[in-house]
């Protein structure tokens, strides 16, 4: 079945991270269809007249940089895809004007095209500027969202990842990221999945987690991906996230999967956070997939 993505594309060097993660990732490269989209800032005023003042004639060349930038950003990202795609009729390029803000032009294309998934790139950063972030893989992940979010790293150029860990619990964003775990891989023979658990206490598997497990891979299962190419792994940590990232580079996994529960966070949250999904956000290095 054909999959539809949204791969968002800036100015900025991390616009290249998901078009590279996609051409990578996925082996059936022509069961995609991808749209690109550039959010060009909103204009700060006025358009370009000898006869601005030297302050407004500055101002509207930079807003001409920014028109001309943005076509050329969207331009190199498609001929890059579309070299590299079965069919170039399947990759369309799409620029909105920014009226709502770059996170709000997003989630109404998103919601508008009913797209499979959303990639944004990022790049690593250091602590004190992750203390202060405001990005838009930040800003996203915490608005009310219908559609799953790839967030790509720098891709590993020496050593390739593969695979996938999905990690799952009882909640029902679980089960969407499952679900769409097994959709975008339904058809793929590269990659396995390990389901991934991670209990605060004993890590002896219950019946509880059993239930968690088996259900997991009915999802997995019913979606076409073969039962052989699943494995198990359960473990036990006071801190999830840790316990994710450690098996994330222990394994060399291409995609960490989770679901999130969390919207809005406290202002607290915001520089010590709490939730899982954004511990794992500020520290992976491997494409995460989200779905809330």
């Amino acid at each position: 079945m054909e999959k539809h993505l949204l791969l968002t594309v800036s100015g900025d060097r991390t616009a290249s991270y998901p078009l590279r993660f996609v051409k990578g990732f996925f082996n059936q490269f022509c069961d995609l269809r991808i749209t690109l989209l550039y959010v060009a800032p909103r204009p700060a005023g006025g358009t370009f007249d000898p006869s601005l003042q030297p302050e407004q004639h500055a101002l509207a060349e930079m807003e001409e940089a920014k028109r001309t930038s943005s076509h050329e950003a969207l331009d190199y990202a498609y001929d890059w895809i579309t070299y590299r795609a079965c069919d170039p009729s399947k990759v369309t390029k799409k620029v909105v004007h920014s009226q709502m803000g770059t996170v709000g032009e997003i989630i109404h294309e998103a919601q508008k095209g009913m797209y499979d998934a959303v990639a944004l790139g990022r790049r690593g950063v250091s602590w004190l500027e992750e203390m202060v972030s405001d990005s838009v893989s930040h800003k996203i992940l915490w608005q009310k969202l219908d559609f799953p979010i790839w967030i790509c790293r720098r891709p590993d150029e020496l050593n390739q990842r593969k695979n996938v860990l999905l990690c799952v619990d009882e909640t029902t964003a679980s089960d969407r990221i499952a679900d769409h775990v097994g959709f975008m891989l339904g058809n793929e023979e590269e990659h396995n999945i390990t389901i991934f658990h991670v209990k605060r206490d004993n890590p002896r598997i219950t019946t509880e987690t059993q239930k968690i497990i088996d259900h997991t891979e009915s999802v997995l299962i019913e979606n076409g991906f073969p039962q052989e190419q699943l494995s198990v792994r359960v473990s036990q940590a006071k801190d999830p996230a840790s316990a994710i990232l450690e098996e994330a580079e222990q394994g060399r996994y291409a995609v960490v999967a989770c679901g999130r529960n969390a919207d809005e966070p406290s202002s607290k949250d915001r520089f010590l956070p709490s939730s899982t999904t954004t511990k794992l956000l500020r520290r992976i290095n491997t494409t995460l997939w989200v779905s809330k």
